[in-house]
Parts: C-alpha cells; structure tokens; sequence
C-alpha cells in the first residue's frame, strides 16, 4: 500500500505540473525523481539468480523450453511483444513463490501468465481455454507434421541408407518445425538440445526431406 501511495503521489504531482507548464527545471526534477522511484522498486522486486532452485521439476533447461513453447504460441497469436516480455516475468515470479509438480500444471501457469499479460498490453485478451484450444491444435499438427516427413523418408532409399534412424526422426522434427514457421528460437534451441547430432547434417536431411515431400505432394 505505501508503494502504490508513492506511485500514485508521483503521478500525480505530474499530472498537476504539467498543467502549470512554466517551470522545465522543476519538470526535469519530477521525472528524474520518478525514473528513481521506478529503479529503486525494480532494485527491490528483483529476482535472486537461484530462484528456480527449489522447484523439484523445473530446471533452467525445463523453463527454457517452456519459453519456447510460450513464445510459438504467442506468436502463433499475432500478438505484441511487450506481452511475451511480461508473461515470462510473471511465470518467472510464479515460480520463485510456488512449486509446480507438473509438466502440465506448468503450462497452465504459462497460459495464465499469458492471459494476464494481455490484459496488461493487448487491446482485447484471449481466455485460458481458447490459449489451450490454440496449443492443442498447433501440436496437433506438427505431430502430424513430423510423421509425414518420417513416412517420406521410409520412401526414399537414399535417405534410408544415407542417414541413422535416429538422423532421420531429429530432421523429420526439424523439417516440421520449419514448414509450420516455428521461431528461429524454438529452432535453434532444439537444434541445441539434441548435440549428439551435427547441426548441418540435421538442417540439410530436413531440406532434403522438405524436397521430397514436395514431390510425394504431387504424385498419387
């Protein structure tokens, strides 16, 4: 309550100076005197750097997917990006106060966060179920997706012999990612994620499977 009286003191003395208008010393001194305001509340709500540290099923690459998945789903949405920035600021306050059990329960967070975010910087706000109608239909179609491109790749026997299986399921992967238009993010971070396998032998089975899948696309 004290901070919300200061805020609004400082809003306020604004409002009333920019009314007299005749002194820009003293207005320079009412937004110096805000930025303060505003850094020391900063200062004062920062996050420890171990805060994730408590949480039994979120681990900093666990979060990290999570923004991931939160920001196709954002994007997948046309929204603004002040509202990713503020959705993964409240997700990252959430769990620096409350345990989440669950991979489910911590995409519920995310779509709240997302929800409240909306509220804050959108000029209209989706609700949590159609957030996770939208999510439900986007993995839909990339599990779809990347089991096209693994059927296109049983068909091809250079590919079958020129790549590992395992090869093969990581491109199909990557070539969904790319034909759904996920985010260079989510790309480079799943190409990060699965080190055992070289980048551009990953990237260049994907094209070569988007290739053929053009192909089959045409044929019966």
């Amino acid at each position: 309550m004290d901070i919300i009286a200061k805020l609004l003191g400082c809003i306020k003395n604004k409002v009333h100076h920019h009314t007299d208008n005749n002194n820009v010393a003293l207005d320079q001194e009412q937004e110096e005197s805000m930025y303060a305001f505003y850094k020391r509340i900063e200062t004062q709500n920062q996050l420890s750097t171990d805060f994730l540290s408590f949480q039994p099923q979120v681990s900093v690459d666990v979060r990290n997917s999570l923004v991931g998945w939160l920001t196709s789903l954002h994007f997948s949405l046309d929204l603004l990006q002040p509202t990713l920035f503020l959705a993964v600021n409240i997700i990252d306050r959430f769990l620096s106060v409350e345990v989440v059990s669950s991979e489910h329960d911590l995409k519920q967070v995310a779509i709240v966060a997302l929800v409240i975010a909306c509220k804050f910087e959108e000029n209209w706000s989706p609700t949590a179920l159609t957030l996770m109608e939208e999510d439900e239909d986007s993995y839909g179609k990339f599990k779809d997706m990347a089991f096209f491109f693994g059927e296109v790749a049983l068909n091809d026997y250079h590919a079958t012999i020129s790549y590992s299986p395992s090869t093969l399921a990581v491109s199909a992967i990557y070539a969904a990612m790319c034909v759904l238009k996920k985010s260079r993010g989510s790309k480079r971070r799943f190409l990060n994620t699965n080190q055992s396998y070289s980048k551009g032998e990953v990237t260049f089975c994907a094209r070569r499977l988007q290739r053929l899948a053009s192909v089959a696309s045409t044929g019966n």
